[in-house]
């Protein structure tokens, strides 16, 4: 064998090597980096704000030594939130009856409260007057819990005793209601 020959089967060999080289590389999968893992993300707490106004609806059944009564109220009141601390107001006007009498009512309540998230337990202080005529004024105290659902609305249960201005017996009620906090 001449020198060209094996330049030549040299130069033959490495192209056939290079060629099947490259055919083997082209049928190995690439190599790809695992994609991130995918993270859940929770949507964001719908959060109850019980600070500003409020308008709702209100019933009550009073126990008394007398006939007892039912209140039925509409009722607009506004908070103010300082911290966890809540300090509000309430006028409501609605109707009573006492299952011989009825007539109208209007009720004025302040109202101090610790807020816990959508709970609100609160204490309440005011005065109701109840017509027709002769005017009664009562004494309101009481209490409850407030519960907010969604971001707008609310419901409350709560036990009240009222007496007469004037003295006698205190007459204890409970009540249950719903509110609608406006600008939430």
């Amino acid at each position: 064998m001449n020198l060209v020959h094996t330049v030549q089967r040299l130069a033959l060999g490495t192209a056939l090597a290079t060629a099947a080289g490259t055919a083997f590389a082209a049928d190995i999968a690439p190599v790809v980096p695992p994609a991130p893992p995918v993270v859940a993300v929770p949507p964001p707490a719908v959060v109850f704000d019980w600070a500003g106004a409020y308008v709702g609806t209100a019933m009550d059944y009073f126990v008394c030594q007398g006939p007892c009564w039912i209140n039925l109220d509409l009722h607009a009141g506004t908070n103010l939130v300082f911290g966890r601390v809540l300090a509000g107001f309430e006028v409501g006007a609605g109707y009573w009856n006492n299952f011989s009498d009825a007539g109208w009512l209007v009720d004025f309540t302040a109202r101090a409260g610790v807020v816990l998230g959508r709970v609100l337990p609160y204490a309440k202080a005011g005065f109701t007057v109840y017509g027709p005529l002769p005017v009664v004024n009562y004494v309101v105290l009481g209490g409850g819990v407030e519960f907010g659902i969604g971001r707008s609305l609310s419901v409350f249960a709560e036990f009240t005793t009222e007496r007469d201005i004037g003295g006698g017996p205190w007459s204890p009620g409970v009540g249950v209601g719903v509110n609608w906090h406006l600008g939430n």
